[in-house]
């Protein structure tokens, strides 16, 4: 009986969990947090299919705070508020998402158009130009650069970079952004060449709008 008694009262052995054990317990979590996230993302879907803003933001805010890393969430949200015309949260968000994607073009892209929209042109200009300088043989960002040097009036600059975007890309667009820089310094001539040359890559393409009559006040005397 005493050696019974004093086996009861015997502190119970504390078993710690095996790292198996902590792993599984993680991946669950994890899984279950994953799971809800999607769930929230899906109910944002539906609520932005029903014009619903407020909840599409709810569900999407809901499922970044469990996962903030869900950079799909952050561009639907960017696009949410952007329908409330509240660019100062859009700007914070696509900011969070150059930080969070620092190798993608498009997220500068996004933050600059929305400083811009913002009048913080200063802003717009250096985060381009660190876009140019990740995807030096990119021509998205020179793109977007040139067209915002050319509306600061710095047109030997816009003209440098719209040459360097027709060398690396003859496309329809390129040749267009090209033909609009020399339109604006007066150099008609060479506007009307730069609209030929894409024309002649597509002469079908939609931005190709410019009528006959509009072509030929580029013709120079």
């Amino acid at each position: 009986k005493q050696l019974s008694k004093q086996l009861s009262q015997k502190t119970p052995v504390e078993t710690r969990p095996s790292d198996e054990d902590m792993a599984f317990q993680q991946q669950y979590e994890y899984a279950l947090r994953e799971i809800a996230v999607n769930m929230f993302s899906a109910g944002g879907s539906i609520a932005e299919h029903n014009r619903d803003i407020a909840n599409d933001i709810k569900y999407l805010v809901r499922g970044l705070e469990l996962n903030p890393n869900q950079l799909p969430l952050y561009m639907s949200l960017a696009s949410a508020y952007r329908q409330l015309g509240d660019i100062s949260t859009v700007h914070r968000l696509y900011g969070s998402l150059v930080e969070l994607q620092p190798g993608n073009v498009l997220n500068y892209l996004n933050y600059a158009s929305s400083a811009m929209q913002l009048g913080q042109n200063d802003l717009a200009e250096s985060t381009l130009r660190e876009a140019v300088n990740i995807d030096k043989d990119g021509v998205l960002a020179k793109a977007a650069l040139a067209r915002l040097t050319l509306a600061k009036g710095d047109y030997e600059e816009a003209k440098r970079l719209a040459v360097e975007v027709v060398e690396r890309n003859r496309s329809v667009e390129a040749y267009l952004l090209l033909a609009t820089v020399y339109r604006a310094n007066g150099e008609n001539g060479a506007a009307l060449v730069a609209m030929e040359t894409a024309r002649q890559i597509d002469p079908m393409h939609p931005q190709l709008t410019w009528d006959a009559v509009e072509e030929s006040k580029l013709v120079q005397p």
